[in-house]
């Protein structure tokens, strides 16, 4: 609990070869977090028998939720939105990705904080690498360097579909973690603010119960929580700077980063100690 809040990660799972790199991250914060559910939003054998094998070592963290109808991907995510659980006054709600691959040490801390300063914004997004809205904002302040293009709309234009750029951003992202330069990325923006009709991709991003138990999420998560979800509340949602952490891959981009070293990069900082992370 924090400040009288229950903390619950939740994960639409899952591919594992993403989740095995995000696991240290997550067991690091259990001070903050009380539970991770995966929401087991898959039929692939093997990656719900990776889940149950977390969830049985780690029986008072991990949790996993089955999906209320037959797994269909994008068209049945929806459904877990709707789980009582998730909709609660007490409750605080962090949807994690199954491929971000980097959470910063502070970041939970830091999103959780301003989350709690901040009730009057729906969603809370994450200062996320490879996501159009936090790129954008990044290039302008000076933090990537060699850059395959110039991405002049704050969505980030078609910079989601390149995996070149998604290259360049993690590239640029993991020399900063080497030379310990982080806290330039939180510096960039302390909050950046969108409103209703400014999507921004929910790769990691954080909501009061009391709000999501009054929508009702249905056709496309995303483009719902970005729109119709601050229309409906009249509320705005807001990136926090503060809470830096790294996405691996849009689908189109992911061909391409696979051919690379960069997720196994990623998974040699997740091994290290915490305090060796950075």
């Amino acid at each position: 609990m924090i400040e009288g809040k229950r903390v619950i990660s939740v994960c639409p799972a899952g591919r594992r070869r993403y989740m095995e790199v995000q696991l240290p991250y997550l067991l690091n914060q259990r001070g903050l977090i009380d539970e991770h559910h995966f929401w087991a939003n898959t039929k692939d054998v093997e990656d719900l028998a990776w889940m149950q094998r977390q969830c049985d070592a780690c029986p008072d963290f991990f949790k996993m939720v089955m999906c209320p109808a037959e797994p269909d991907g994008n068209a049945t995510v929806t459904l877990f939105y709707a789980l009582p659980e998730y909709r609660k006054e007490d409750t605080i709600v962090i949807k994690v990705d199954d491929d971000i691959v980097f959470i910063a040490p502070n970041a939970i801390w830091n999103l959780l904080t301003f989350r709690l300063e901040h009730p009057e914004y729906f969603l809370v997004f994450a200062n996320t690498v490879n996501n159009g809205w936090c790129d954008f904002l990044r290039q302008r302040t000076g933090l990537v360097a060699d850059a395959p293009m110039l991405v002049d709309t704050p969505g980030g234009g078609n910079a989601w579909a390149s995996g070149l750029w998604a290259e360049a951003m993690h590239r640029s992202f993991l020399g900063n973690l080497e030379t310990g330069d982080l806290q330039m990325h939180e510096q960039a923006f302390r909050q950046f603010i969108t409103v209703a009709g400014e999507r921004v991709s929910i790769n990691f991003v954080c909501w009061l119960g009391e709000d999501m138990a009054q929508l009702n999420v249905e056709g496309d998560d995303e483009h719902f929580l970005c729109n119709q979800g601050p229309r409906d509340l009249m509320k705005a949602n807001v990136i926090c700077g503060g809470a830096v952490v790294s996405h691996y891959a849009f689908f189109p981009q992911r061909d391409y980063l696979d051919g690379t070293d960069v997720l196994k990069s990623y998974r040699s900082l997740a091994i290290r100690e915490p305090d060796e992370s950075l």
